[in-house]
């Protein structure tokens, strides 16, 4: 269990770091470009980040920001369903305010700002880790040491949030504007 818990803080460690380098929308505009590749992130489809950034980053970006994958490997051999503790976990960005700063033909600069809050499905991960139990967790003494272990880590993790403020390179490539930041 103790493992979980620094798996899921690392996770969400991982995803601060995201926005703070990154933004998301359409790629018709350099804000549109950041709007889309945040709103990739929110939304969990992690396949769509290569068709979002420039070319030379594309590889360097599907690596550091799959969160999919990422939870994938770090929960590999441990009996969790990492696409279940994904699917029970939500990324969320208020007071977003994305603003171009600066721009040329095919460079800008937009920045990025808001508060970055991950929770995680309380009764979602409980489930989670009973399965990942097994039969160990089915009685009622079982189900209060699941509530003493998840409770405060669930409480934790749901209460935690992050500010960002960043400035991202965003480049336009064969007119389209692309996330390029390194």
């Amino acid at each position: 269990m103790r493992k979980l818990v620094l798996l899921l803080l690392t996770l969400i460690a991982v995803v601060g770091v995201a926005y703070l380098l990154l933004g998301s929308g359409n790629s018709n505009s350099p804000t549109g470009a950041v709007e889309a590749f945040i709103d990739t992130i929110l939304d969990k489809q992690f396949y769509k980040i290569p068709q979002l950034t420039c070319a030379s980053q594309e590889t360097a970006f599907a690596q550091r920001f799959d969160f999919g994958t990422l939870l994938t490997n770090a929960v590999a051999g441990k009996g969790i369903d990492a696409q279940r503790l994904l699917d029970a976990m939500t990324f969320e960005i208020t007071n977003l305010d994305i603003a171009e700063i600066s721009r040329t033909e095919n460079q800008a600069i937009v920045h990025l700002s808001g508060q970055l809050r991950v929770s995680v499905d309380s009764k979602e991960f409980k489930n989670i880790m009973r399965q990942t139990l097994g039969n160990q967790a089915t009685s009622a003494t079982a189900d209060e040491l699941l509530d003493q272990a998840c409770n405060p880590v669930l409480e934790q993790i749901n209460n935690l949030s992050q500010g960002i403020d960043t400035n991202v390179r965003v480049t336009r490539q064969n007119g389209q504007w692309l996330i390029c930041d390194n």
